[in-house]
């Protein structure tokens, strides 16, 4: 372009000149750019020209949804036609055949939507819904009809970057398109909604729409209700309770006129910054607001002009309190409700990312920002043919007929498009986050009261532990390498229990998805968590009391008893469920080898993981002590009836090739009312190898009775992991033979050394979770025993009371013999020699 402004339609219509000459192309701007060029011959070999229309062509198929596959692509052939520093050899095409390729998709997409001529519609599709039928969704529900404001701003994006290069009649066709959406919907009023399917991504879609008309066409004579519509829907796409009573805000925020209260009239979100989609907390709807919103920004940077701040809206705290608090190292949020989605879903987080650095100047997300990038780079690197997502996409189905995992490359493509255009015009951002000094700011516990879970991270970024209450109930516990080994399967830990002749209604058994859970206690500490919960499977037959421990070096223990509240019949009862990735990228070899190694205390088994026409693989191992997977996570078991691996190849609905490890496999059985399993408890290892896991199984135990109301596991000697199931405070004890060990650790509660045995005992309150670490370690000798001539057995023989507190410890000695105990710790004040006469105690004060 010129610089100076075109005529469209309606007789005197401009659009605002693109700033070419502002536009950088160094560093992150430049690193997607050549993501994008290699992207181009994939994208190419999917392209067909459409011989109703002169000079018209679609992409993907030409007959998706909202018309989405050609109009995401056209965005990225038109931006690449003009701007940038284009290389030939790496599109493998000339700058020309892009833009005729663009302008192409523009005039299909212009001629197939409901404003254009009636008789012209789609091409035929594999989709029912979309074959041979027009877009624009003029016979559509609310849904789907405003769902098109996606495809009308890419149109309108694509022709506003090649506008000087459209003849009239596209400029007219485009003019339709564009103000047909936003005259329809800018006079409706925002919806309010934030459970089960939240109204963040459907009114920031027809923000999003209308933004496309106020933005291209400024001197419309409509621009000016466009525009002050767009705002109010703006607004009302990321919104909590607070937003409709703040009163200052809405005076002050448009200082010329002030803004009525009524202008926010919505709440998308809940007070702590979570929402809802498909039923639960979803990271693609989470962030959907923020994306969508910024391609309004995006046309304020390439033309100059500031983003109206109603487009920006509750973007920080949204980003700043929830979604980098579930982002893993490489810039992915960690799903911790689960993922009906595809997992590789790098491309919308940095999209946000970038939004928050380069608009916010957060420096997080500009660190976020650069590893999600890299880790996307990566991807396409492992794939031969330059997609994004899956080099044999055709072969992942998402929606059996018409869906595919191809389907959203263009998606993608878009998505890093926009990252291009944010630095090209907006620059670098913020200088990022000190990699430690950020992993150690945005460590501790988070707890989510409205979205229902709460999540645990650790200083070094090498841990994550999750646990969620409402929605999928399930616990998650990941180690450095995050989703790309282990993910958060839906009913994680808490398992997939079917029951025959239930009386459950549809939807709500909690069989194979747990929606909900009662009687839930959490108990946070700066450093860790417990919770116990209980899910009623079935019609209620069934009761399955778990707990949750996330200790604070990042290990945590899952523990369940199950009970029988009427007579049930048990067809799969699959407890202690891990996801598990089984990828294959070349350009990450240390996550996605495509092999995942199982290792037991007997031996090792290696399963390939791909996805195709094979059956899937099960290997079940029984008497089981302990496992460990690929070396880099380990889980030590207690009670388990068996351990499954299932290696799956065929996927009713694919989200990436995905196995499941199941820890706990009790089979098919009968249960009489009143009858309850044996307690199965596992502690989770992240980031220990097989000889670690084993070495840590030989030093934990599992305390308390397998049929007791409550459980107590010691976790390597240095911790103890508690939960009362009971509806009452209880005392509770844990008890372990000693078998000639003369040394202890010393828990919070008392400790006790009587007949060869170890006992922790401690008050806990009802339905209570936690866990107690080892203060120090305590070792004792008689007096027989140091000068080497006990008189006899019984001399040898002590019984020691530690007691700890926080301020300090007392030992009482209430054997008959003196004893000599000494106590260590990590500080050299805390190490001490006690000499104890029969009955005597002494006390060690803690600072």
């Amino acid at each position: 372009m010129d610089g100076t402004y075109r005529q469209t339609v309606d007789g005197g219509i401009d659009v605002p000149p693109i700033l070419h000459e502002a536009a950088r192309q160094d560093g992150l701007a430049l690193q997607a750019y050549r993501m994008l060029l290699r992207w181009i011959p994939f994208a190419d070999s999917h392209y067909t020209e459409w011989d109703r229309m002169p000079n018209c062509g679609y992409f993907f198929g030409g007959s998706y949804w909202y018309g989405l596959d050609t109009a995401r692509t056209i965005t990225v052939y038109a931006v690449l036609s003009v701007i940038g520093p284009f290389d030939e050899k790496a599109a493998g095409c000339t700058r020309e055949r892009l833009m005729e390729r663009a302008i192409a998709g523009i005039r299909y997409l212009a001629f197939t939507h409901d404003a254009g001529p009636p008789e012209l519609v789609r091409v035929k599709g594999t989709n029912p819904f979309c074959s041979e039928k027009k877009w624009g969704g003029r016979d559509d529900s609310y849904f789907m009809a405003t769902q098109t404001g996606y495809s009308v701003s890419s149109l309108a994006m694509a022709s506003w970057v090649l506008w000087d290069r459209l003849d009239e009649e596209t400029r007219t066709l485009v003019g339709k398109v564009v103000e047909h959406y936003a005259d329809r919907w800018c006079d409706i009023e925002p919806r309010d909604g934030v459970y089960y399917d939240t109204q963040v991504e459907e009114n920031s879609w027809v923000a999003q729409g209308i933004a496309a008309a106020a933005d291209l066409f400024p001197g419309h004579p409509r621009n000016a209700h466009w525009r002050s519509r767009f705002r109010k829907w703006a607004a009302n796409s990321l919104t909590t309770f607070r937003d409709r009573f703040n009163l200052d805000y809405h005076q002050h925020n448009d200082r010329s006129k002030g803004i009525p209260l009524s202008f926010i009239n919505t709440s998308t979100l809940h007070p702590d910054y979570t929402t809802e989609n498909h039923g639960f907390v979803h990271p693609t709807y989470l962030v959907l607001g923020i994306n969508q919103r910024a391609t309004h920004a995006l046309f304020a940077l390439m033309s100059g002009r500031q983003a109206d701040p109603f487009a920006l809206m509750n973007n920080e705290p949204l980003y700043d309190r929830t979604i980098k608090m579930c982002c893993q190292a490489d810039g992915f949020m960690i799903p911790v409700q689960g993922q009906d989605w595809w997992y590789n879903r790098q491309h919308e987080l940095l999209l946000t990312h970038a939004v928050l650095n380069v608009i916010h100047g957060n420096p997080d997300a500009a660190r976020l920002e650069r590893h999600a990038l890299d880790r996307l780079e990566q991807i396409q690197t492992s794939n031969a043919n330059g997609c994004f997502l899956e080099e044999n996409g055709e072969a992942c189905v998402i929606r059996e007929g018409y869906q595919t995992a191809r389907d959203f490359e263009n998606w993608a493509a878009q998505d890093v498009l926009y990252v291009y255009l944010l630095h090209a015009f907006g620059g670098a951002g913020a200088a990022p986050s000190d990699r430690d000094e950020m992993g150690q700011r945005l460590s501790g516990v988070f707890s989510y009261p409205y979205g229902g879970f709460v999540v645990h991270r650790s200083g070094d970024q090498s841990t994550f532990s999750s646990f969620s209450w409402r929605n999928d109930v399930m616990g998650v516990t990941l180690g450095e390498p995050g989703i790309w080994l282990t993910v958060p399967s839906h009913a994680s830990m808490t398992g997939v229990i079917r029951l025959d002749g239930h009386t459950g209604a549809p939807g709500l058994t909690n069989e194979e998805i747990v929606r909900d859970a009662g009687h839930v206690c959490l108990d946070t500490r700066r450093e860790g968590f417990g919770v116990t919960a209980l899910i009623r499977r079935g019609g209620g037959e069934l009761e399955q009391d778990v707990a949750f421990v996330s200790l604070p070096d990042g290990r945590t223990v899952y523990a369940e008893r199950q009970r029988a509240v009427q007579d049930c019949s048990i067809r799969d009862n699959l407890t202690g469920l891990v996801g598990v990735r089984n990828e294959t990228y070349q350009a990450v070899p240390e996550s996605a080898d495509g092999r995942r190694t199982v290792h037991l205390p007997a031996e090792s088994v290696t399963f390939a993981g791909f996805c195709g026409d094979a059956d899937d693989e099960e290997r079940s191992f029984a008497d089981v002590a302990y496992v460990n997977l690929d070396g880099k996570i380990g889980y030590v078991l207690y009670g388990s009836n068996g351990i499954k691996y299932v290696n799956k190849h065929r996927y009713p609905r694919w989200k990436g090739v995905e196995n499941t490890l199941i820890l706990n496999d009790s089979g098919a059985r009968e249960l009489k009312a009143g009858e309850a399993l044996p307690v199965f408890a596992v502690i989770t290892l992240p980031n220990r190898n097989n000889e670690q896991t084993a070495e840590e199984a030989s030093k934990s135990a599992m305390l308390s009775a397998p049929d007791s109301s409550y459980v107590i596991i010691e976790c390597g000697g240095e911790a103890v992991a508690y939960a009362n199931f009971g509806f009452e405070r209880v005392v509770v004890t844990g008890r372990k033979e000693l078998a000639g060990e003369k040394e202890i650790p010393l828990y919070e509660g008392t400790n006790r050394v009587s007949d060869g045995r170890a006992e922790w005992v401690m008050p806990v309150e009802a339905r209570k979770a936690g866990y107690a670490a080892a203060v120090l370690r305590m070792s004792w000798e008689t007096a027989d025993e140091a000068d080497g001539t006990p008189d006899a057995p019984d001399a040898r023989k002590c019984s020691l009371d530690a007691i700890v507190s926080e301020d300090g410890v007392y030992v009482l000695n209430k054997g008959e013999h003196p004893v000599t105990v000494r106590l260590a710790g990590a500080k050299p004040d805390t190490n001490r020699t006690l000499e104890l006469a029969a009955g005597s105690f002494a006390e060690l004060k803690l600072s």
